[in-house]
């Protein structure tokens, strides 16, 4: 509603013991918080651009984990947002699927 946004997002995986890096992105907006299964997750800065820098690991439930993007609008006309979980070379983890396809 009218400055703040929301890109929700489901993960699903048939592995419990997966543990990846959340790599967050926006251009356009001023503040950008993640929520991972209902728990914010504390970024290292507010991601202005996306820049696979070192973000914190989630750990993943088996079957669908949620992830909840809210972000600030700036004084841009939009917002551009990048989501992704990846291991430490920047590679998507494999066996997750998005919802919505991609990030």
């Amino acid at each position: 509603e009218g400055s703040v946004w929301y890109l929700a997002m489901s993960i699903s995986t048939p592995r419990k013991d997966l543990c990846g890096q959340l790599l967050v992105g926006a251009e356009g907006a001023s503040s950008v918080r993640a929520f991972f299964n209902g728990k914010e997750v504390a970024l290292n800065r507010d991601p202005l651009t996306y820049n696979p820098t070192p973000m914190p690991f989630v750990k993943f439930r088996e079957g669908a984990n949620s992830l909840v993007l809210e972000f600030k609008k700036g004084r841009a006309d939009r917002v551009k947002v990048a989501a992704n979980v990846c291991n430490l070379d920047g590679d998507r983890l494999f066996d997750i699927v998005l919802d919505p396809r991609n990030e």
